[in-house]
């Protein structure tokens, strides 16, 4: 279906085709991670592609924030990863080093970010994702 949300009279109005969204939220400190997301995959073999949208912010008062996109699989037990493509990252200087990735893990994919040196982030991520089932 399509999805409409805000208020058209402020010109926050949105419309999109509504996609399964998961959410979640964590604190790196240093150089630690933070497992956003934990998308189980389910009980039946399927491919899903997953787009992830994260933003994290130091009390120093920097911002990061990037984009992720990723292919995997299950067998219905266990998670693989076909592909995951580099992160679009873009942060002030002091969390240039901070980043993102999925990880498979038994039969569950994670949204995982890692912090910067000297610094504790607070993260907020969001996956979206398609899945196909089937075929020959």
């Amino acid at each position: 279906g399509i999805v409409t949300r805000g208020d058209a009279g402020t010109n926050t109005e949105y419309f999109g085709l509504m996609q399964p969204v998961v959410c979640g939220t964590g604190t790196t400190i240093d150089v630690g991670t933070a497992d956003l997301v934990t998308l189980p995959l389910g009980a039946t073999a399927a491919t899903y592609t997953l787009s992830a949208n994260v933003a994290g912010k130091a009390a120093t008062q920097s911002g990061v924030g990037g984009t992720l996109f990723g292919v995997v699989r299950t067998d219905g037990v266990t998670a693989t990863i076909i592909s995951i493509n580099a992160p679009i990252i873009e942060s002030d200087v002091l969390l240039a080093l901070a980043s993102i990735t999925f990880v498979a893990s038994s039969g569950s994919v994670i949204l995982r970010a890692t912090g910067a040196t000297g610094t504790i982030i607070n993260w907020n991520g969001c996956i979206t994702y398609v899945k196909a089932t089937g075929g020959v």
